[in-house]
């Protein structure tokens, strides 16, 4: 079976996008969704709490916002967070992979080259639009300030380096979705076992 990620900066629209293709019957992994879930588990949260000091939980529900601010301007910190974080996710990955059955899976995550986590993936799609679009996108749907938004993407790798290290690229504005995403479907349903062979 394909493994491949779907990813874009912040305000780009790649769960929207990996939406689609789920419509399409295709397994989406959310890792950013699973990756919250993960960190109610015992064994995680008493990692992330010793590593922040600090009250990021009530009860068993993660204050998300919390241990954003935390992160935010700490970068040591942010390291630490991820390298609990980032390996229970891709073991998780795992686990969810071994009990689909489809011609391919989509692996959606913000940080997917951040984290290295492509390596493990056959292709990978980008989901691109212009940063005024996905500042105001985001500025609305956050209810954040263009400063704040701007403060989030610089944390991220640059969406041109995205684009030139993806296989595939789907424009989300001006252009409709759903066709780029039926004529990639169709690329990797007729590639499938080559996509597999090239990577072994």
């Amino acid at each position: 079976m394909v493994r491949i990620g779907i990813t874009g900066n912040i305000g780009s629209g790649k769960s929207t996008v990996a939406l689609v293709f789920e419509a399409l019957g295709i397994p989406v992994y959310f890792a950013d969704k699973e990756a919250a879930a993960l960190m109610t588990l015992p064994e995680i949260k008493q990692k992330i709490i010793a590593a922040t000091h600090n009250q990021i939980y009530n009860g068993d529900v993660l204050n998300k916002t919390a241990l954003a601010e935390a992160m935010f301007n700490n970068d040591a910190l942010r390291l630490q967070i991820n390298a609990i974080v980032h390996p229970a996710v891709t073991q998780h990955f795992e686990i969810w992979f071994s009990q689909q059955h489809a011609p391919y899976v989509l692996k959606e995550a913000a940080l997917l080259f951040e984290a290295q986590s492509h390596a493990l993936l056959d292709k990978i799609i980008c989901v691109h639009a212009p940063s005024h679009i996905r500042l105001q996108r985001v500025m609305q749907r956050d209810n954040r300030t263009e400063q704040m938004v701007k403060a989030i993407e610089a944390k991220q790798m640059p969406e041109a380096e995205k684009m030139r290290r993806s296989d595939y690229l789907i424009q989300n504005y001006q252009q409709a979705i759903i066709p780029q995403v039926l004529n990639i479907h169709q690329k990797i349903l007729k590639r499938g076992f080559d996509l597999i062979k090239d990577n072994t």
